[in-house]
């Protein structure tokens, strides 16, 4: 969510909620999981599963970050594997309910196809 709407809709200045954000920070939790050939999804060992604070940014500018990595990273199953990102914020939790999420295969579309990501929510939850 822009700046500008969540001063509004907080009725604050854009200043205040430029400084809040940036002071603010969020606990980002993530995994991958690679499709072993048996179908089931397997989660990475660190880095890849893994967690960090964020100040000032969005799921989405996390799993970008995350998903530029992970293709190039060793780990990575190839053109013709499967693997997924969830991120949560605060603790790990069930695939469907991560604020960010994406399947990866040879099936899907790079740019969003299933399982495209929602941003965070404001960086303080509630």
């Amino acid at each position: 969510m822009p700046e500008p709407e969540i001063a509004g809709r907080l009725r604050l200045g854009a200043d205040q909620v430029a400084t809040m954000l940036e002071v603010t920070s969020w606990l980002a939790v993530w995994r991958v999981d690679v499709r072993g050939p048996d179908g089931t999804w397997n989660a990475l060992e660190h880095p890849w599963h893994s967690a960090a604070e964020v100040r000032g940014g969005s799921a989405r500018e996390v799993a970008g970050e995350l998903l530029r990595g992970f293709a190039a990273s060793p780990d990575h199953p190839g053109e013709g594997g499967h693997w997924r990102l969830g991120i949560w914020w605060q603790q790990e939790g069930d695939p469907a309910g991560a604020v960010f999420r994406r399947v990866i295969g040879p099936d899907t579309d790079p740019g969003g196809g299933p399982g495209t990501g929602r941003d965070a929510p404001a960086p303080t939850p509630s």
